[in-house]
């Protein structure tokens, strides 16, 4: 096993070594850092501690260069060869997991610790324009070659649990956002909780906080320049990457199999039948690429983003929420309520929803027309009308964080205000203009999927242009006609008029319009079929 994982470790350098790309990226790491040296020994006469300040502008220059080209190169390390259909061929060949895993993650990880190399003879150059000692120095290429390790391993998660490149880098940039300013967040969390009055859950905020602060290199970096004099080579920010790096590793030992099963089979007779995103045993010869809701999971995956897209919505949007609350409340140093809290991460569910549901479903049936499927689709045996119903079924799921950010301020709220159920039900939802409301957020968004078939940009904003603008004015304008016809404001009619059969009308001819709207739909469905 030894001797097969160091030829191909051995053959996955050589290739990696001869792509043009990577000579240019150290040749221009080179010149950035020659353009910092001469900067600062044209301003050094006037510094004290030159040398540090060299030392921190090409420290800077590496964590950055670093931080972007690894989690733009090492994320790609498995997905290219799923999306290149490369990886039952790599198979065929005897590599066993551990051994694909390390001859695709370690040469990558070599080319981006020479990144670092380029740069090491200027940083020991800085030790004699002052304020450096040797030892910070070797200090700073160890941290730095630890977080590159830790990047890589990361990456390499990330490639081995995702289907394409794009995802790849995306559950990249997130976790990497966690590892390196999670203690940001944790710090947000403490500040509420002290807002709250929960002492016992902000002591242990601030400890997870102080933990992850201490332990990122953005911060590490500062500390071994700015604090420590060369006392200590090692830092227990070089361990906590390590660590990181092979829990990473371990992770993607244990998942490459279960998660690669469809990649590695590439449509042919497999032992497993996929249904409702889970995998299940069957007994039968049947296609990975074939089964009855492939229109629902083609709908769900690329326009949704898949499950990845909704865990990052799902958790961003309460973040953002409480994170802006949070932010407003530190900018005018006044402590906000609890129910302030709620009502915003209600509100931003609801911004969400509407959002989301009009680019979704904006997007469903033009994506389809100007990327020449539609008709593909249609050759389908299978009713126009089932077929667009799969491809809208598809789209729901994309709707569960919105509406998860709006469940959690609604629970929020009955937390902190006892009488928030109550007063909801009799304002808001036995009144029957709140559902004229929904029926007209409906009826916008059949409009703009109409226009969609018809034109290739803004057919969403002119739906709602012509649903939120246009109609609005021109109903206000009936409707005054009618109050003075009935009477005026203050009657018994018109009140009777504006509270209960209006909104009742108004829901009936949304219903009407939403059916022969679908129709019309589907006739021109029908229609771009034939061509």
């Amino acid at each position: 096993m030894f001797a097969q994982t160091l030829a191909f470790l051995t053959r996955s350098i050589r290739q990696e070594s001869r792509l043009l790309t990577h000579h240019a990226v150290r040749g221009a790491l080179v010149l950035l850092t020659l353009m910092l040296f001469f900067v600062q020994v044209i301003e050094a006469p006037r510094r004290g501690a030159s040398g540090l300040f060299l030392v921190q502008s090409i420290t800077n220059c590496c964590y950055f260069c670093l931080t972007l080209l690894g989690i733009m190169y090492f994320s790609l390390a498995i997905t290219e060869e799923k999306e290149e259909e490369t990886l039952p061929l790599l198979r065929m060949t005897g590599v066993r997991n551990f051994t694909l895993l390390i001859g695709k993650s370690m040469p990558r990880l070599a080319l981006v610790i020479l990144l670092i190399l380029v740069s090491s003879p200027f940083l020991l150059l800085s030790i004699t324009l002052g304020g450096v000692v040797p030892e910070q120095i070797v200090a700073l290429i160890l941290g730095m070659m630890c977080y590159a390790f830790c990047l890589s391993q990361m990456g390499l998660f990330c490639s081995t649990i995702c289907r394409s490149s794009q995802r790849a880098v995306s559950l990249t940039i997130v976790l990497w956002i966690l590892l390196e300013f999670g203690g940001w967040l944790f710090s947000l969390f403490a500040f509420g909780c002290r807002q709250w009055g929960f002492l016992l859950l902000r002591y242990y905020f601030d400890q997870v906080s102080a933990f992850l602060w201490q332990r990122s290199m953005w911060v590490a970096s500062s500390e071994f320049l700015m604090y420590e004099r060369g006392e200590n080579i090692w830092h227990i920010q070089m361990t906590f990457h390590i660590v990181v790096a092979f829990f990473f590793f371990a992770l993607s030992w244990l998942l490459f199999e279960p998660m690669n099963q469809a990649s590695l089979a590439q449509g042919a007779a497999a032992s497993e039948n996929i249904t409702r995103g889970l995998a299940t045993r069957t007994h039968g010869l049947r296609s990975l690429r074939c089964w009855d809701t492939a229109i629902i999971w083609k709908s769900w995956q690329f326009l949704v983003g898949g499950w990845l897209w909704i865990a990052v919505w799902t958790i961003a949007m309460p973040l953002v929420s409480i994170g802006l609350v949070l932010g407003i409340s530190i900018l005018v140093d006044e402590r906000a309520e609890a129910v302030v809290y709620g009502i915003t991460l209600m509100v931003v569910g609801c911004a969400s929803f509407f959002i989301l549901l009009a680019r979704l479903f904006g997007n469903v049936l033009n994506g389809e027309i100007y990327q020449k499927t539609l008709v593909s689709l249609c050759m389908l045996p299978k009713r126009r009308g089932k077929v667009l119903s799969e491809l809208y079924l598809g789209l729901v799921p994309g709707l569960l964080a919105p509406l998860f950010c709006f469940g959690l301020g609604f629970v929020w709220m009955i937390a902190f205000e006892p009488d928030f159920t109550v007063n909801f039900f009799s304002d808001v939802v036995v009144k029957p203009w709140t559902w004229a409301l929904m029926g007209w957020l409906v009826m916008t968004v059949h409009i703009g999927t109409l226009l969609s078939v018809y034109l290739r940009h803004g057919s969403m904003l002119i739906a709602i242009a012509v649903c939120y603008f246009a109609i609005p004015f021109i109903g206000a304008m009936v409707m005054g006609v009618l109050g003075m016809i009935l009477g005026g404001p203050g009657s018994i009619g018109t009140e009777f008029l504006l509270l209960y059969l209006l909104p009742v009308g108004v829901i009936v001819a949304e219903a009407s319009l939403c059916v022969l709207i679908h129709h019309l739909i589907l006739l021109r469905v029908e229609e771009l079929a034939a061509k």
